[in-house]
């Protein structure tokens, strides 16, 4: 019994040792096939001959770029650069009696824009969010023969839109009805119109589109129109 034991433990101690050797031969292996000898198998970074760091493999080098390479570094911006706040319109619009009148920014005297010349006289007007175009709702004629137009004008007085008879160019607005009031949208693409018969329209601030009729209040005439 003592001799089969001794030889048991004996067998162990051989399988012990033929692993470990079996073990520094792969180890041996390893560090051989990642040494300087085999540039193909080098992963560690290095340097080039202009002093770059280069990693991978020869075949797909990777240049990193110099250790002693300036970084670019941008330039430091004030909150009042980054935060740009848009001004106030340099233009002003205000009605001189039935006239409508413009003043820039530093001007001497301001510049009647719509004159009130026998029956031509202003109902109503807006300008524009950026302040370099004005709408204008303009009566011509008097009594029931009135009429309404609208003219969009710059700050120089060019035309830039006309609709004669505007209220003719809405007929769900109501027979004979004309826009008492206008408004500017705030995105500066569309005006509204408020019509004595209760009827709101929308019309493009620029091109030929005819106006839209957006609803009908019953019973109500709205005396203006705000977006």
């Amino acid at each position: 019994m003592v001799t089969s034991g001794g030889a048991s433990r004996g067998g162990a101690l051989r399988l012990g040792r033929g692993l470990r050797a079996a073990f520094v031969v792969c180890l041996a292996g390893l560090v051989a096939g990642c040494g300087a000898d085999d540039p193909a198998r080098e992963f560690a970074p290095r340097p080039n001959s202009t002093g770059e760091v280069v990693i991978g493999s020869p075949g797909l080098p990777i240049v990193v770029g110099s250790p002693t390479a300036a970084v670019a570094v941008p330039p430091t911006l004030t909150a009042r650069q980054l935060l740009r706040p848009r001004g106030a319109p340099a233009q002003f619009y205000f009605l001189l009696g039935d006239s409508l009148a413009t003043l820039a920014a530093g001007a001497p005297s301001p510049t009647v824009l719509v004159p009130s010349v026998g029956d031509r006289s202003v109902v109503d007007y807006s300008a524009s969010p950026s302040g370099d175009r004005v709408a204008v709702l303009e009566r011509r004629g008097a009594g029931g023969g009135a009429k309404v137009d609208l003219v969009v004008f710059d700050g120089e007085g060019n035309e830039h839109r006309r609709i004669d008879d505007v209220g003719a160019r809405v007929p769900s607005a109501g027979e004979g009805s004309a826009p008492r009031s206008i408004d500017w949208a705030p995105q500066g693409d569309q005006l509204v119109l408020a019509f004595g018969s209760g009827a709101l329209a929308t019309v493009a601030a620029e091109g030929q589109d005819d106006p839209k009729l957006l609803a009908v209040i019953d019973g109500v005439t709205p005396t203006t129109a705000r977006w």
